[in-house]
């Protein structure tokens, strides 16, 4: 009887300490796989063929978002004459003088961003890629950006065409779509909707400019259009880094502390 129960209790020591054994091994599996996957996607990066400078994309773009122009709702960046403009049924010139004097305020801005779309190197920078903290400064900035980018953007690009510099216009929408592209390729789900918003309030002004470009200006456009569809992610990508990033959110502080080094910068616990 008493060797029963002695088996008994140990049974019960047992069974718990070997569960815990179990999901401790289960936990560093997963807690490997899902580093490992974290990793290769903070190291992707990519070059762009049809650049005209050199130097990191989201880095030059990240010292914008610090200074990116407020699009309050109180401004008139809604207006109707707005609008019109950038769907063109207005021309530039047409805007209302206070209009036009605000969007101009921000032109040298706008030509800082355009720039760094000219560059060569796609990868992550602090604050910016698919693991960024996102209390980070330049994280919580970008969507100001972007939202800049799609009113601004449009307007130069139309003054530009109807002045009779489509070449310098379609150089415009080169750049303000490899940034776009540039974001979604490395943060995926997390910048698509901001990003593709941007990219589509260029669209009719982008379309009219082409029609109007001299052939070098289109050439040299669609070579930076190959590389913009070049950078596009698969969708078997986005699903990799939207599981990567949820995982980490979810269970990033069960994750191995022999791990944390392994880890991206952003999603450390």
């Amino acid at each position: 009887m008493r060797r029963a129960l002695l088996a008994l209790a140990l049974l019960l020591v047992a069974l718990p300490l070997l569960a815990w054994l179990v999901l401790a091994r289960q936990a560093r599996r997963l807690g490997e796989a899902l580093v490992t996957e974290a990793s290769a996607l903070e190291a992707r990066a990519f070059t762009l063929a049809s650049a005209t400078g050199r130097g990191p994309v989201l880095e030059c773009l990240a010292r914008q978002c610090d200074v990116a122009p407020e699009l309050d709702r109180g401004l008139p960046w809604t207006h109707p004459q707005v609008r019109a403009v950038i769907e063109g049924a207005l021309p530039r010139d047409a805007l209302d003088p206070a209009l036009d004097v605000a969007a101009r305020a921000a032109d040298p801005w706008l030509a800082r961003v355009v720039a760094c779309g000219h560059l060569d190197r796609v990868a992550p920078t602090e604050g910016l890629g698919p693991f960024p903290d996102s209390l980070h400064g330049r994280r919580q900035s970008m969507p100001r950006l972007l939202e800049a980018v799609g009113t601004l953007g449009p307007l130069a690009v139309r003054a530009a065409t109807q002045a009779g510099r489509a070449d310098e216009a379609l150089d415009t929408c080169g750049a303000l779509l490899v940034q776009a592209t540039a974001l979604i390729r490395l943060e995926g789900f997390e910048a698509l909707l901001p990003a593709m918003v941007a990219s589509q309030a260029l669209g009719p002004a982008c379309r009219d400019a082409f029609a109007a470009g001299s052939a070098t200006g289109r050439a040299h456009f669609e070579r930076v259009a190959r590389d913009v569809r070049a950078l596009l992610p698969g969708f078997d990508e986005v699903l990799a880094l939207e599981r990567a990033q949820q995982g980490l959110r979810l269970f990033g502080a069960w994750v191995p502390d022999a791990l944390d080094p392994r880890l991206p910068p952003g999603p450390r616990p």
